[in-house]
C-alpha cells in the first residue's frame, strides 16, 4: 500500500528523471531549489529585524531573483550556537570593523547579500554583508553528498569595514532563536518532500 502524506503536506514536484550520464551530478534537484528560496525569502526580513530602508534596498531584487541571499551564523568552533559567536563587529568611526570566520554557509559562493551575525559590545547583532567588501575571502567546501546545487563555503573576515547602515536594528540571542525555530520547520518539510519524491521515483523505476 502506497503511503500517503497527511494533509496539508504536499510532496515536492517529481524530479526531472532525466537520464544521468557519468559527468552529470544531477545538481538541480527540488530540495536544492527549496534551499535557495529559503535563503532568498528568509525570516531575517519578515521578523521585523530590518529597517524599511534595508527592505527597500534588498527585497525587490531578491524577489526578482536578481540576487541570492545567505544566512551567515555558523562558525567553525561553535556551529550555530549563537551565544558563543567569535566573529566580532567592533564599533569604529562611521560603522564597524568585522573580524572572524564562518563555516558551512549555504549560497556562500554566489550571494548578493548575507545576513551575518556577530558579537558587538552590546550583544549579538545581524549585519547586511556584501561579498565585495574588502578583507572578505571564502573557500568552497567540497565532498558534499547531497544538496550539491547549494555550495557551502568557509568565510574569513579581516578588518572588513561595514557602514553603520549595514547593521540591522535588533540585538540579542532571542532574535536568532526565533529565526532558527521557524527555519527548522522548513528543513523538516523539505526532508519529508524529498523522501516522498525518492519513493515515487523508486516506485516508478521498479514498475518499468
Amino acid at each position: 500500500v502506497r503511503p500517503r502524506a497527511p494533509h496539508p503536506v504536499r510532496a515536492l514536484p517529481r524530479a526531472s528523471q532525466k537520464a544521468s550520464s557519468d559527468d552529470d551530478d544531477d545538481d538541480s534537484d527540488d530540495g536544492d531549489f527549496a534551499d535557495n528560496l529559503s535563503d532568498l525569502s528568509d525570516e531575517n526580513y519578515d521578523q521585523g529585524i530590518a529597517t524599511e530602508e534595508q527592505k527597500q534596498r534588498w527585497l525587490p531584487p531578491m524577489a526578482r531573483c536578481e540576487i541570492i541571499g545567505a544566512f551567515a551564523l555558523t562558525e567553525p568552533d561553535h556551529g550555530s550556537d549563537a551565544a558563543h559567536l567569535e566573529t566580532t563587529a567592533t564599533p569604529v568611526d562611521g560603522g564597524y570593523r568585522l573580524n572572524g570566520g564562518k563555516r558551512w554557509i549555504g549560497n556562500g559562493d554566489n550571494f548578493g547579500v548575507a545576513v551575518l551575525w556577530a558579537q558587538t559590545p552590546d550583544g549579538i547583532a545581524p549585519f547586511l554583508f556584501e561579498p565585495e567588501t574588502p578583507g572578505f575571502s571564502r573557500t568552497p567546501m567540497v565532498g558534499k553528498l547531497a544538496k550539491r546545487a547549494v555550495t557551502n563555503v568557509e568565510m574569513r573576515f579581516e578588518d572588513c569595514f561595514l557602514p553603520e547602515a549595514c547593521r540591522m536594528p535588533v540585538t540579542g540571542f532571542r532574535h536568532v532563536a526565533e529565526i532558527l525555530r521557524i527555519t527548522r520547520h522548513h528543513v523538516s518539510w523539505t526532508a519529508l518532500g524529498e523522501a516522498i519524491a525518492c519513493y515515487e521515483i523508486a516506485l516508478a523505476h521498479a514498475k518499468e
